[in-house]
């Protein structure tokens, strides 16, 4: 299993985090949503070949169009996704932000020393790097709910077997258990961890509370 990015990110749910923005006054909902949604927005623009500063720059300006949008009724979650809205929003301020500066983010360069452009958009508004990073996001998210609601030691053993690839033999012995009840633990972990990741996937699919009138 590819391993995770260690992202420190609330566990909420993008409806639970949408509702609260229902109510402009609610601070707390405002700064959840930023955090849940920067990591993984910085991730990309920087994947797509922005330097820091510029993806800062585009992560920050794409939150703030979403939030506009949103608090102007703009987005209905029953005509796209959340991932699509975030997805076509971020790309159009890569472009603006290449247009701008197409010499910037050389760093960001994979090893040919040339700045690497976005990956072109997808017909729903996202792209292959895009829904990568979404997907790893998902996985992420549905890793931290897990190991929050599993027996510690039955995550330790999925955690040391399936994802840093230790040796059976060395998990058992490191945990005091019998190799068999480690194959367990990781059978029953992955199918938890396939109902969460598609119940995340579910609920970011499902459409949200209307709005009021706006």
């Amino acid at each position: 299993m590819r391993k995770h990015y260690n992202r420190a990110m609330p566990t909420r749910t993008s409806t639970t985090l949408l509702n609260g923005l229902l109510d402009p006054r609610d601070d707390r909902a405002w700064q959840r949503f930023y955090s849940r949604y920067t990591p993984m927005l910085l991730s990309y623009a920087k994947r797509v070949g922005l330097s820091d500063a510029d993806a800062q720059e585009v992560v920050s300006k794409t939150l703030a169009t979403f939030v506009r949008k949103y608090a102007a009724g703009r987005y209905d979650r029953q005509k796209g996704r959340l991932k699509s809205w975030l997805g076509g929003i971020i790309h159009k301020k890569i472009l603006r932000q290449r247009a701008r500066r197409p010499m910037a983010s050389l760093d960001a360069a994979q090893g040919d020393g040339r700045p690497h452009l976005p990956e072109p958009a997808a017909p729903d508004g996202t792209d292959e790097a895009f829904e990568r990073e979404w997907q790893l996001d998902i996985l992420n998210q549905a890793l931290i709910i897990l190991r929050r609601d599993i027996d510690p030691n039955t995550y330790q053993a999925f955690d040391l077997y399936a994802l840093k690839d230790w040796p059976v033999k060395k998990v058992a012995a490191f945990l005091g258990m019998t190799p068999n009840a480690v194959y367990i633990s990781k059978s029953r972990t992955l199918e938890k961890l396939r109902e969460l990741t598609q119940r995340l996937i579910d609920e970011e699919d499902e459409p949200r509370r209307a709005m009021p009138e706006q």
